[in-house]
């Protein structure tokens, strides 16, 4: 899976956190996390996708990131 390579390379390095992904599953979906800390409070990056298709999404703050499971569970990737 190429998911963590994308999340440590895509990762802004202004955020000073270590690209050290960690493969989880969220809604069946296999999803590359990036967990740290940043000015805001903590953050967190995710890489996730189908077949030639991926998307990341980096959430700050602790409101936000307690949302991260149902925004990635809420993301339909299609297919032509």
């Amino acid at each position: 899976m190429h998911a963590p390579i994308i999340a440590a390379s895509a990762l802004p390095k202004s955020t000073g956190v270590e690209p050290n992904a960690e493969m989880i599953r969220i809604g069946g979906r296999a999803t590359a996390v990036i967990k740290g800390t940043v000015s805001d409070g903590p953050m967190e990056f995710y890489v996730f996708g189908s077949g030639n298709t991926a998307a990341a999404v980096m959430l700050t703050g602790h409101n936000t990131t307690a949302m991260a499971e149902r925004l990635i569970q809420s993301v339909t990737i299609g297919s032509k």
